[in-house]
């Protein structure tokens, strides 16, 4: 929870506050109504912009008599101005100021607030005599802002809720409401809102806009208080199938280039392998079992025959990876274009394993399959502590999907060349160097990454080397017109080279001038005389180098990331790049028309070696690669959240992590069928992949435990639970009126080793946040606690994503609890504590 701020002007159970780049926030009774505001100011048509709060800093003052001062200044102080957030008795007055010093108008759009949805869906919105009661209706994804649009075009809204009336008033008309639950834009991504502000105002020259708003706040009659704990008998009935395989797609991701049933029968799948392997690749003929255990709790009876698998390359009739997979009934063999290929069937033969009458079997089938693409990367960021996390997504995620190369940005290590930046996100050198050793080890290529142009803050971190920026006031990009900037580099490359002993090396050089100058003709002098060192720098290495593209691409080569102004200036900058260099070509609209991404044509077209670089969007991903198999270049999936890729990133960002599985399908498929016709969620695909542990082969008993009769029998996972009519916890949202307890206690003798529940609660909320606990009493005195975070263990019956440590069905999460051994439990209690959310118990099972 923000710190907000709280006035004697205003009533006491309203607060405020402003996050620089997040906004505006007001909770009323501790609940948050508004989740934020931003503003942007572009070209008419959104051909380029110019200034968005959510990219760069504000400064924030706090004021003696409760006020909010906010101001902000573009890099290149064109756009300007500053908001003053009041308060006063009805609530709080914003003073809005925007200046522009261009030579002609343009546009800005300021959302004056982002309205935390699930506070209003209960009630109405009016503007004038027009009402509109339908805010519980959500709209489509795919829906445009006209259908989207509650109230349009006035200059003073009312929306009334159970927990308060908001009236939002304003000396500018021409405000619109609209709701964005679901609205595919970064902004709306993981939170359920309802847009209200201006859209499309004039901004002239050297004339500033001034206007104000008035957030008019009424908090409604106190709630039902909740009442004491409620406590139930839980019944305990026995179920045979408590625990059951988990229902595994017959599907194989990357899909195949041809799966083709060549037999009735079945190959075991629970005994030992005995792979033939060619010289230099028998360290991979254990990755079977390896891959096998991971996905099921198998048990393999030594002592019946061996299954042999039989392999040979030289496959001339299939490309590079290639690979023929044949199961017969106790034969495996493989015949694959070169080593590369064995591999990658062995990868493909471990997913082939079903449960079949309680024993882990393949089908007999023969799979023919290559990639669609060559190069096929991640990018993802290093950390001081983050080699388990790479370890565990190698084995888990990539290696399963065919991925062969790894982009990993590790300028924040503790190089000798650079003392005194070291700072809470730094890598130690061993530890670099091992992930490094571990990447390679599973037949995949690692290329490290430096900045070394722009986005290099992490060479001046702790105020060091502020001699080498260009613009010391913004530390940000190195200059290379000066010697010592050179001769650090070569320093620190060599040793990084050294140390880690790549192939090719990526010198970033992306959004090089964005936060330092804004001078196009400086920036193409700098890039003719900074590229062609790097270059040479790299070929004195014995690499080859790698750049990102967009600071040589203007407005007509791409969709976006055009950051070479115009024509004329991204051609010359284009030169200056050595033929057969890597160009990450970078851009993360979400587009499924791979003609869109035309520039990856141009790149091949000079003589450069293209990557299609893609971000988590599935459409821009889709559509990216489309482009990349069309142009014959490589894919890259990059990863932006934050400075440490770690299990903590994934909590945070897994839809970012759930692109790699689109990523990986499209690049070794080629399949043509959109992202929203595929026949798995992303998301669950990665989560189960990365956290799930190994699922059973057989059937297993448990007792479904009742404190309200059983409707009805559901599997979440491997666990079966008997549903009841669910118990709801307090929630302060609620509009019926009814008291509901903030802790449920069930009375439950029963013996288990885990507990599972069946959870979901009514309101969308963010991810992380607290929601609650269970508190589980054993008969010796013991006390087992289990936070339950948002996200991670439960969410809204509305919210479609995946829960990262629960499996999901209907909605509904099933969270389970190990104890590690038999336990004798008293009591289970579950508490909420946060009146926003909503918790529902669903269902309990003991196994």
């Amino acid at each position: 929870m923000l710190p907000l701020i709280m006035s004697a002007l205003i009533a006491p159970d309203i607060d405020f506050d402003y996050k620089s780049m997040k906004g505006f926030f007001l909770n009323v009774k501790g609940v948050p109504v508004v989740r934020g505001s931003f503003f942007q100011v572009y070209e008419k048509g959104w051909t380029k912009g110019y200034y968005s709060s959510r990219w760069r800093p504000q400064q924030i003052q706090r004021l003696q008599d409760g006020s909010i001062q906010v101001r902000f200044e573009s890099l290149d102080r064109r756009v300007a101005g500053e908001q003053r957030y009041e308060p006063i008795p009805t609530g709080i007055r914003v003073h809005y100021e925007f200046k522009w010093k261009g030579r002609s108008p343009v546009k800005l759009e300021n959302t004056i607030g982002l309205l935390w949805a699930p506070v209003f869906e209960q009630g109405s919105a009016m503007a004038g005599m027009e009402n509109n009661t339908e805010l519980e209706r959500r709209p489509k994804p795919t829906d445009t802002i006209a259908k989207r649009m509650i109230l349009g075009r006035s200059s003073a809204f009312k929306l009334s809720a159970p927990l308060v009336d908001l009236l939002v008033r304003g000396t500018k008309s021409g405000k619109v409401l609209f709701d964005a639950r679901r609205y595919p834009q970064e902004w709306a991504d993981s939170t359920e809102v309802f847009w209200v502000g201006h859209q499309s105002l004039d901004l002239q020259p050297d004339v500033p806009l001034k206007y104000s708003v008035e957030w008019v706040i009424q908090p409604k009659e106190p709630s039902p208080e909740p009442h004491e704990p409620a406590v139930f008998d839980a019944v305990p009935e026995r179920t045979v199938s408590a625990i059951g395989p988990v229902p595994m797609s017959t599907q194989i991701l990357p899909k195949p280039k041809s799966v083709v049933s060549i037999g009735t029968g079945y190959c075991p799948a629970d005994r030992r392998f005995k792979i033939s392997m060619p010289l230099g690749y028998r360290s991979y003929s254990e990755e079977l079992d390896r891959q096998l255990d991971l996905r099921w709790r198998r048990r393999v009876d030594s002592s019946l025959p061996e299954i042999p698998i039989e392999t040979a390359t030289g496959r001339l009739d299939l490309p590079n990876e290639g690979y023929e997979l044949k199961i017969a009934q106790n034969k495996i063999t493989i015949a694959a274009r070169d080593g590369d290929g064995l591999v990658q069937a062995l990868r493909t033969l471990a997913q082939l394993a079903r449960p079949r009458n309680g024993n882990l079997v393949f089908p007999e089938v023969s799979v023919r399959d290559w990639p669609s693409v060559g190069w096929r990367g991640v990018h993802v960021f290093v950390g001081p502590q983050s080699r388990p996390f790479h370890e565990r997504l190698l084995e888990r995620v990539l290696v399963p999907l065919k991925f062969n190369k790894v982009v990993l940005q590790c300028e924040r290590t503790d190089w000798d060349s650079t003392p005194g930046i070291a700072t809470p996100t730094t890598t130690p050198k061993a530890e670099l160097a091992k992930l490094f050793d571990i990447v390679r080890s599973y037949n995949i290529e690692p290329i490290p990454l430096i900045q070394s142009f722009g986005h290099m803050q992490w060479l001046f971190a702790n105020g060091q080397n502020l001699d080498l920026a260009i613009n010391r006031q913004f530390p940000y990009a190195i200059d290379p017109r000066k010697q010592a900037s050179r001769a650090l580099l070569t320093k620190i490359w060599t040793e990084a080279c050294q140390l880690l002993k790549p192939n090719v090396v990526h010198f970033g050089c992306d959004e090089v001038s964005s936060r330092s100058w804004s001078d196009m003709f400086l920036t193409t002098r700098l890039w003719q005389q900074h590229i062609p060192f790097l270059a040479t720098l790299a070929r004195d290495l014995g690499v080859e180098p790698m750049f990102w593209g967009d600071m040589a691409l203007s407005a007509s080569e791409a969709p976006d990331a055009t950051h070479g102004d115009t024509k004329d200036q991204a051609d010359m900058r284009k030169q200056a790049i050595p033929a057969g260099s890597y160009v990450g070509d970078w851009h993360y609209r979400p587009t499924t028309d791979p003609t869109k991404f035309k520039s990856l044509q141009m790149w091949k077209a000079i003589g450069m070696r293209p990557i299609a670089t893609s971000w988590y969007r599935p459409e821009n991903i889709y559509g990216h690669t489309q482009a990349a198999i069309q142009a014959g270049a490589g894919t890259l999936q990059s990863t932006w959240a934050g400075y440490i890729n770690s299990d903590q990133s994934i909590y945070n960002e897994l839809e970012q992590y759930a692109g790699y599985v689109l990523a990986a399908e499209y690049a070794w498929s080629g399949r043509k069928e959109l992202p929203n016709q595929l026949a798995y969620k992303p998301d669950e695909v990665f989560r189960r992949m990365y956290f799930r542990a190994p699922s059973a082969v057989t059937m297993e008993s448990g007792w479904h435990l009742l404190p309200r009769p059983k409707q009805r029998s559901l599997r979440i996972g491997e666990v079966e639970f008997g549903l009841f009519e669910p118990i709801g916890l307090h929630w302060l949202l609620n509009g019926s009126g009814q008291r509901q307890p903030r802790t449920v206690v069930l009375n439950a003798k029963v013996e288990a080793t885990d507990l599972a529940f069946a959870m979901a609660s009514r309101a969308w909320v963010p991810e992380g946040e607290s929601v609650g606990e269970i508190i589980i009493k054993l008969d010796t005195g013991e006390e087992i606690r289990q936070p339950l975070i948002y996200g991670r263990h439960l969410r809204s019956t509305e919210d479609p994503r995946s829960t990262l440590f629960a499996d999901r069905a209907g909605g509904i999460s099933g969270l389970r609890i190990p104890f590690g051994k038999r336990r004798r439990i008293e009591t289970i209690a579950v508490q909420s504590d946060n009146d926003s959310v909503g918790l529902q118990l669903y269902g309990v099972t003991a196994l």
